[in-house]
């Protein structure tokens, strides 16, 4: 699945999700030094994944993407998320009557930070698109 196939589904989502989205490619292009220095605090922080699916907080299926995509160079995450496009989609935007990730671990102030962080580092790493692009292509679909 690509990038455009993504886009459709990202304009499948309400207005107000779009708006968000557009809100995260924005902040991604050039943030200030002190929400450099944040990102970086809560990267640094451990989290107890493994607690927080025995606490019944994600799932161990949410876990292994999660993993598979965290702390690993910038082609293999590209690799790794090409490869499972719908299941990122489906953990991070939820859909098919599944809660994504987000709204799975509400209660975990610890968690949400880190999945912002890692949403942030996806849109600079992976997808390596200036925001006119990514906008262009939910526009087109």
């Amino acid at each position: 699945m690509s990038i455009v196939n993504l886009a459709h589904q990202i304009s499948q989502l309400n207005r107000n999700s779009i708006r968000l989205f557009d809100f995260l490619i924005t902040m991604s292009l050039d943030p200030p030094a002190y929400i450099l220095s944040l990102q970086n605090n809560i990267r640094a922080r451990p989290i107890s994944w493994e607690g927080a699916v025995r606490a019944r907080t994600i799932t161990d299926a949410d876990l292994k993407k999660i993993k598979s995509i965290d702390k690993v160079r910038k082609e293999q995450r590209r690799q790794t998320i090409e490869g499972d496009l719908d299941g990122f989609v489906k953990l991070f935007l939820g859909g098919d009557d599944v809660q994504s990730i987000f709204q799975a671990a509400a209660k975990r102030q610890d968690i949400l930070q880190y999945l912002l962080v890692l949403i942030g580092d996806l849109l600079d790493g992976v997808f390596n698109s200036p925001c006119s692009q990514i906008t262009t292509l939910i526009e087109d679909v």
